[in-house]
């Protein structure tokens, strides 16, 4: 419940734009709708809608029943525990993304844990080589993203609704978790994506989210949800006639990345060209959101 509060202050704090909420749970055992009508109302907030799912379908499944309540053109996924950066993240994205006519668009995380008291974590970013995002070099980021793996942190995009909902889709009934290889899929078919530089979220690193978490149960989920997500990723390459469908052919190898030169290379510049996340000094907007501080 805390973490919920925290990120949804987040975003009742954001200025500058105007957004609605839509809560999408997925058959949460404590689900308490009454105590979250409460809450919008004490803070008179009502552009926001509630889905509780009776059965637990996974991530995947709940995100896209979630955008057929969506009213806007463009959707922002924040998962509890997660918090926009500051008021004015959502106003820049959104933005950001009209002025480029970007279907996509992503921004840096900020990683953070609440164990004992509000603490940042320095870990590598998500992609982890930068350099053809800034460069708006489409084939490289690509290439990146679909050979090399490196891909974008789901929590730091926003997208046009229509484009999120058209390449969630192949994964139904496929993946339950990795919701974020809609990213891949739109990327494979020549979707525009654009990195904002500035921080735009607070990310919950390592206590129950699922990407950091460190359980052994979460780990086994994932694995089998991205070997699924990485064989629809093959066809759709072998579909669209992509060049570097060989590459993908070998991937299990462990000795893949020195099979090919332009792999090998991929793999240098992942190593030693790679980014991480700042360590964000002023943590008033966390503390705000957590009802900490002043």
């Amino acid at each position: 419940w805390d973490k919920m509060i925290a990120t949804i202050k987040s975003i009742l704090l954001q200025e500058g734009v105007y957004y609605e909420i839509v809560i999408a749970d997925d058959c949460s055992d404590d689900f308490n709708r009454k105590k979250i009508d409460e809450f919008f109302k004490y803070n008179n907030f009502f552009r926001y809608k509630i889905i509780h799912l009776m059965e637990n379908k996974g991530t995947v499944s709940n995100v896209y029943n979630a955008l057929n309540y969506c009213d806007g053109s463009y959707v922002k996924f924040i998962s509890p525990g997660d918090m926009l950066f500051d008021k004015y993240s959502l106003r820049d994205m959104y933005n950001f993304a009209l002025k480029w006519n970007a279907e996509i668009v992503f921004g840096d995380a900020v990683y953070y844990n609440n164990k004992n008291g509000i603490k940042c974590v320095r870990t590598y970013n998500h992609p982890v080589y930068m350099q053809p995002y800034k460069d708006d070099e489409q084939e490289k980021i690509e290439f990146f993203n679909i050979v090399m793996g490196d891909g974008v942190t789901g929590a730091t995009l926003l997208a046009n609704k229509r484009v999120i909902k058209k390449y969630i889709e192949p994964l139904l009934g496929k993946v339950r978790y990795l919701e974020d290889y809609f990213v891949k899929l739109a990327i494979l078919d020549g979707v525009f994506i654009k990195y904002l530089s500035r921080n735009v979220l607070w990310y919950e690193f390592g206590d129950g989210g699922i990407s950091t978490s460190k359980s052994n149960e979460w780990k086994k989920a994932l694995l089998l949800d991205e070997g699924n997500a990485n064989r629809i990723i093959v066809e759709y390459a072998i579909l669209k006639n992509k060049f570097y469908t060989k590459y993908l052919e070998h991937k299990k190898n462990k000795y893949f990345y020195l099979k090919y030169f332009k792999t090998l290379i991929g793999k240098f510049q992942m190593l030693f060209d790679r980014s991480y996340s700042r360590i964000e000094e002023d943590i008033s907007f966390v503390e705000q959101c957590f009802g900490q501080g002043n």
